[in-house]
């Protein structure tokens, strides 16, 4: 564009309307002839054309709106995730791209923030924060190590004809605190010990806390000291149930044992409550001024399933020589069933009353202030012979039971072959006692 035709159109746009016609008329007295006066009208009507052309160009530039990104995290977001979107807008641009001033530079927020230039959104990509010497110590958005993040950014747009504008804004994230949960050992208490035994216990445990550190190993220490530890008998049941049921066997009978529940995570080992239980007790433990000789099992007269009972042998035998009963007489003491001993061993002295016979000598016997003593029934008087090992100190010889066979008879056991006979009440030849009673 000539510097002529510059001007005209710098006066056109300046000048009033009346400016503008003075300038006309002052052009039309400088031309006479009409024909000049018709060029002169033609060229100003192309420069107005020119004019408004060069005003419509200029209205085609790309434009941008925009405003500064600010938003408030929790601090240490997980990774992609999303923060926010740019706040700009485009007019009479074709292509638009929006990144951050200093990407790839070293320590930048750029390094750990993605700015997508076509969306603008703001995406986590990097968590982890490394020192000059790269080393890393620890998150990067951590609100005690930084509450605020700033870095500088850019938008560029063009509209296709070497046009294009740029603008800068500034993006700022603010950090809240959140309470940090720190992992501890886990929390649990100790269930107590039942279905006890001479030999097995049922114990457990309650996970009250993980110690927010997932559960790797749970059970039961126990042992005969009282803070028993993983060092000790440890019995493992799974990992990370909420509760958990442990069988406890091959105990030692009459035994007080200590036990406690224990769960690891990735912290430590948690211990429950320490509790005891004590075994009760087994077949050949001294106990009640005897041998226990039997334990009374499901089915058994007078079985408890929650309170063991059984049979206690005297230690030794009472008699190597003796006889059953003083008379031949029907005692109606015919039982042979476990639990019958005793009744038998009544009935038997009060028809009998005084004088030196089986019956009568185990219901007057006494040891460790203990006076219940009775003759065995047949069928308990099998359960010593099959425990006879643990019991101890049995001879191979027929021993009296307190069942009757009939009014001349009553039962024989023979601890030599499992066997019985019935033999004449009032024979003597080496027939042996062993006194029991119950618990």
């Amino acid at each position: 564009m000539s510097l002529f035709i510059k001007k005209v159109y710098e006066a056109l746009l300046s000048q009033k309307k009346s400016g503008l016609d003075k300038y006309i008329t002052n052009k039309k007295k400088q031309q006479t002839q009409n024909k000049s006066t018709m060029k002169t009208k033609h060229l100003i009507h192309a420069l107005i054309f020119l004019g408004l052309t060069i005003a419509c160009d200029e209205d085609e530039m790309p434009k941008i709106t925009l405003q500064n990104f600010e938003v408030t995290i929790a601090e240490n977001p997980t990774l992609g995730q999303s923060i926010g979107f740019v706040n700009v807008t485009f007019k009479n641009a074709r292509h638009t791209g929006v990144y951050f001033a200093n990407e790839n530079v070293l320590g930048d927020l750029s390094n750990y923030i993605s700015m997508d230039r076509e969306t603008g959104e703001l995406t986590i990509i990097a968590l982890e924060h490394f020192d000059d010497n790269h080393q890393n110590i620890g998150e990067y958005f951590d609100f005690e190590r930084q509450t605020t993040f700033t870095a500088d950014a850019i938008v560029d747009a063009f509209n296709g004809d070497d046009n294009m504008v740029t603008e800068t804004f500034t993006v700022t994230i603010n950090l809240t605190d959140v309470v940090e949960v720190v992992p501890t050992e886990p929390i649990l208490t100790t269930i107590a010990a039942t279905l006890i035994t001479h030999n097995f216990a049922s114990s457990g445990g309650i996970i009250v806390s993980d110690g927010n550190s997932t559960i790797t190993e749970q059970g039961i220490v126990l042992g005969e000291l009282e803070m028993p530890t993983t060092a000790d008998t440890k019995i493992v049941d799974g990992t990370g149930a909420e509760s958990f049921t442990s069988a406890l066997s091959d105990l030692n009978s009459n035994t007080i044992y200590y036990v406690r529940a224990y769960a690891r995570n990735d912290i430590g080992t948690g211990y429950g409550d320490v509790l005891s239980f004590t075994t009760s007790v087994g077949i050949g433990d001294s106990y009640q001024g005897g041998i226990i000789a039997y334990i009374l099992q499901d089915g058994d007269p007078g079985y408890d399933v929650d309170v063991p009972h059984g049979l206690i042998a005297a230690s030794a035998d009472q008699s190597n020589s003796i006889i059953w009963s003083n008379t031949l007489t029907l005692i109606n003491a015919a039982s042979q069933a476990i639990g019958s001993g005793q009744a038998n061993t009544s009935a038997i002295v009060a028809d009998q009353g005084a004088g030196s016979y089986a019956a009568k000598l185990c219901d007057d016997l006494v040891i460790e202030s203990f006076d219940d003593w009775y003759l065995p029934s047949l069928d308990e008087l099998n359960k010593l012979y099959l425990n006879k090992e643990l019991i101890g100190d049995f001879q191979v010889a027929f021993y009296w039971s307190s069942s009757e066979e009939s009014m001349n008879n009553a039962y024989l056991h023979s601890f030599n072959s499992n066997s019985f006979s019935p033999t004449t009440k009032n024979t003597t030849t080496d027939y042996r006692v062993r006194a029991i009673r119950s618990y």
